[in-house]
């Protein structure tokens, strides 16, 4: 089959005749219809986080149930499915707990095991999920992040009337944005350096934007919103951003890591104001059963996920998604073409 390996940071190979996967018991073979190129793969690409080398990349995909293990499924050859790329043990302390998407022993399709970029993968039962016809492909390849932004709206706690600010309005942050939306939310703004973005963030219902190339983004929040907002959610990893999140958090508000900063990267907070304002500061980690949500938010169509797909690409070129990614133009690229 046609697979796309890393071998190690900056070396990407398409390969050809890559062994073909075999479905044991309690595993799913699907052909591969879209896969979406994330952030972590630009990372791995860069070095800056860890992979089981080599390894087919690639987490966010869908496709076609083409073969089943041993043993009873619940699912049959032809079902249009959706993945969970994330594996639990079921074993440690966290998993026994309820918290898996803490497991010790976690282990992710397309950093650990071999993804989606690729022809053809085996990926566990439990971590398959049907999806409507009325879905495309590449819209349920979208699933995993969406339930990723779940996890963090999760987190938000958002009310009934409240003002959300969300900096970074790549993928991630235009999904959140229109999760905040559909929680509530009373205004919405969005702070982000790239005009598409902007654009785009204002055409899927931000109340206004910012452009911190031109503006004090604390400031500007200051300035809409009184006292700063309910909510603020960070969407980029940026530290320098992060360091001022607290500055723009009303008083007993909540602030969001999404965003995956740099693993040795540190920020500056003063717990002085964390407690005088009694601000929660959380994080917010994978998508722990919040995928089947997601198949049901985009199969409603309650979000526009198709504005978000600005770039296809043929498995031939996954090395294209490196060059291009983060720039003005692309938000979401994906691999179709197989």
């Amino acid at each position: 089959m046609r697979a796309a390996v890393i071998y190690k940071p900056g070396d990407v190979r398409v390969e050809e005749n890559y062994k073909t996967p075999k479905p044991q018991k309690g595993e799913i073979m699907i052909k591969v219809r879209a896969s979406g190129v994330c952030g972590t793969d630009i990372s791995l690409y860069n070095g800056e986080h860890y992979a089981n080398y080599p390894v087919i990349f690639g987490h966010e995909f869908a496709g076609e149930v083409i073969d089943l293990g041993e043993g009873k499924n619940i699912f049959e050859k032809g079902d249009r499915v959706s993945v969970d790329p994330n594996i639990f043990c079921d074993k440690c302390y966290y998993c026994r707990k309820g918290a898996r998407h803490l497991c010790k022993n976690l282990q992710s399709a397309g950093i650990h095991i071999d993804g989606g970029f690729a022809q053809y993968v085996v990926i566990p039962t439990k971590n398959v999920y049907k999806i409507p016809h009325s879905v495309t492909f590449t819209n349920a390849a979208m699933a995993e992040p969406v339930s990723c932004c779940i996890r963090g709206i999760e987190m938000a706690k958002i009310k009934l009337g409240d003002t959300v600010l969300i900096h970074g309005a790549g993928a991630i942050g235009l999904i959140m944005l229109q999760l905040v939306l559909l929680s509530g939310a009373e205004k919405v703004i969005v702070n982000e350096p790239l005009r598409k973005r902007r654009n785009i963030a204002l055409e899927l219902g931000a109340s206004c934007v910012i452009d911190p190339t031109k503006n004090d983004v604390e400031k500007k929040v200051k300035k809409i919103t009184q006292e700063g907002a309910e909510v603020v959610i960070d969407c980029s990893g940026n530290l320098s951003v992060q360091e001022r999140l607290i500055s723009m958090t009303r008083r007993g508000g909540t602030v969001v890591l999404f965003g995956v900063a740099p693993k040795e990267g540190k920020i500056s907070i003063s717990p002085f104001q964390v407690n005088r304002n009694e601000i929660t500061i959380c994080g917010s980690l994978n998508n722990p059963d919040t995928l089947l949500t997601a198949i049901k938010l985009i199969s409603g169509e309650k979000l526009n996920l198709d504005r978000l797909i600005t770039h296809k690409l043929s498995l031939k070129d996954i090395n294209k998604a490196f060059e291009i990614f983060g720039k003005e133009d692309p938000i979401k690229i994906q691999v179709v073409d197989f």
